[in-house]
């Protein structure tokens, strides 16, 4: 039997995937704290292991390398115990010569209450507030954002009625590059000739531009950064998809994937770079459905499909998913958003033609190649971390991902190699994850082209008017039944390309439904009455 899942398309809630409280301050800040008798532990980078990470090639931009810790926390930390009987718990870590660090807890189990943060000395850079929201891992592993500098301080906030904390620190991750005094990670470090995607130019391909994100890449050993999209599939469902490189996998595990992060909307809201870093919307952890095989491109098209452990459908933000194309083509007038060594989101455009061409020198056709070029704001191309970020033909829809490449700002007309979606599809064998064929299109439905699709319930078609009631609904198998407090009304079903299935009037408070025939997909219900307006969101 199908099921219905509704969502309130106006819900006041911004779900941050599997995230607690973000961006508050520690709670004494506010109070004057004295950091001279805090214990502190200093861990120590090997420089043969950064110049290895830095050396390492088809890979993420690697930034960060871990550095063992066996660090119970209660043993090493100084306690404080406030007026009420809380206790806080204080422990200064150091890594010299770090731009900045991120830590990996075990047995991080927070109790109801008890909060933690991570800040530099200074108090201009902070990671937290963690709370109990934030004991998703089944393993009792959790790894925090980065905070700026080489002494960071772990403060944990236990109630009164609480037991002592037992977590341990067991990795701390030494950032050798990718940050910037006041700036957080990634941001401002791309080369001079990038141009960034609100201004003009990224005004060409929008969906393209709205899908792409940027991915933290962490391994047991670094911490690095690629590029992703949002892709859709035949189903119309919003099963979330980011599609990227397989080579930005290289030194991880699928275990590893629990703690990379995604972050949409990374980028300026002008086409200037904008003085300080701007927020993003960020998902943590997936799943890696299908992937091109262990080599960096030289034997495959080089993909790496992605599902993240979170339902994009539950965000109030309307998310963009990407259609592509799987034809056996070269295309014209090409468009790139990417994430440059971790920064903001960046554009890229080529006027030219693509080819076809191996990577590699092993299997013919896996790639597509192709130049850049000079538009009205400079002469962008790609970089490392540009790396898994898609390739938009002129009708907007993905065509190729991004393996590697010559070019850069300093070699303006280098060639960058995209693998090919029509390789990707089905071309390297018929297990499922080795294809992109049976989780693009789950319906079999032989589809050469999906189409873009944005999820939210304003944008599909439907008049923008202000929601001031809800649909009361209940369900017996494939049979929706409508109650509304308006007596007789109009309905109108929609599909996710904003196309009407269904309309219908009553003249009762109630209205049934058969979507024994509907394909699987989201659809909006509306319901009209005078001006009264009432909508519901419907995965199918």
């Amino acid at each position: 039997m199908k099921q219905f899942i509704f969502l309130l398309i106006f819900s006041p809630v911004f779900i941050y995937a599997q995230f607690g409280n973000r961006n508050l301050p520690p709670e004494s800040w506010t109070r004057d704290v004295k950091y001279v008798a805090i214990t502190s532990k200093e861990v120590l980078a090997d420089p043969n292991e950064i110049h290895k990470l830095k050396a390492i090639e088809h890979a993420s931009y690697i930034c960060a390398t871990a550095i063992p810790a066996q660090i119970k926390f209660s043993d090493f930390s100084l306690v404080e115990i406030l007026p009420n009987n809380d206790k806080v718990y204080r422990l200064l870590i150091k890594s010299p010569g770090a731009l900045g660090m991120m830590l990996m807890f075990e047995n991080f189990k927070l109790d109801k209450g008890a909060k933690l943060w991570i800040y530099n000395k200074e108090k201009t850079h902070f990671a937290g507030m963690y709370s109990e929201k934030d004991n998703y891992q089944t393993n009792g592993e959790f790894l925090s954002s980065e905070v700026l500098g080489n002494e960071v301080i772990v403060e944990y906030l236990e109630p009164s009625q609480m037991h002592t904390v037992d977590f341990s620190i067991t990795k701390v991750y030494h950032y050798f590059r990718g940050l910037k005094s006041g700036n957080g990670n990634g941001f401002g470090s791309s080369g001079s000739c990038m141009v960034n995607a609100a201004c003009p130019e990224g005004a060409i391909k929008s969906a393209a531009r709205a899908a792409t994100c940027r991915i933290r890449v962490t391994g047991p050993s670094f911490s690095g950064f690629c590029s992703g999209t949002l892709i859709s599939n035949t189903s119309g469902d919003g099963t979330p998809y980011i599609i990227s490189a397989n080579h930005c996998s290289a030194k991880s595990s699928l275990s590893d994937l629990i703690n990379w992060e995604f972050d949409f909307l990374f980028e300026s809201p002008s086409c200037n770079n904008p003085p300080i870093e701007p927020s993003a919307l960020t998902y943590k952890g997936c799943t890696a459905p299908a992937y091109s095989g262990t080599d960096n491109g030289e034997n495959s098209s080089d993909f790496l499909l992605l599902k993240l452990n979170s339902n994009l459908l539950t965000s109030t933000h309307d998310f963009t998913f990407l259609g592509w194309d799987r034809s056996d083509n070269n295309y014209e007038n090409t468009v790139c958003y990417h994430h440059p060594k971790g920064d903001i989101k960046k554009v890229s455009t080529s006027s030219g033609f693509t080819s076809k061409v191996s990577y590699g020198n092993n299997v013919p056709n896996t790639h597509l190649a192709l130049t850049w070029t000079p538009t009205a704001k400079g002469y962008s191309v790609t970089e490392e971390g540009s790396s898994g970020s898609g390739l938009v033909n002129n009708d907007g829809l993905l065509v190729g991902t991004l393996t590697g490449g010559s070019a850069s700002c300093d070699n303006l007309s280098g060639v960058d190699m995209y693998g090919r979606f029509f390789v990707h599809w089905d071309k390297f064998g018929t297990a499922n994850d080795r294809r992109l064929k049976p989780w693009l299109d789950p319906g079999n439905t032989g589809a050469t082209i999906s189409k873009s699709l944005k999820l939210s319930g304003a944008i599909i078609g439907i008049s923008s008017h202000q929601m001031e009631e809800h649909l009361n609904y209940s369900l017996n198998l494939n049979q929706l039944k409508i109650n509304w407090i308006k007596r007789g009304y109009d309905i109108n079903i929609y599909n996710f390309l904003g196309q009407k299935v269904y309309q219908a009037c009553t003249n009762s408070e109630e209205l049934n439904v058969d979507f024994a025939s509907f394909t699987k997909g989201i659809y909006i219900v509306e319901a009209l009455n005078e001006n009264k307006r009432a909508v519901m969101k419907i995965s199918w």
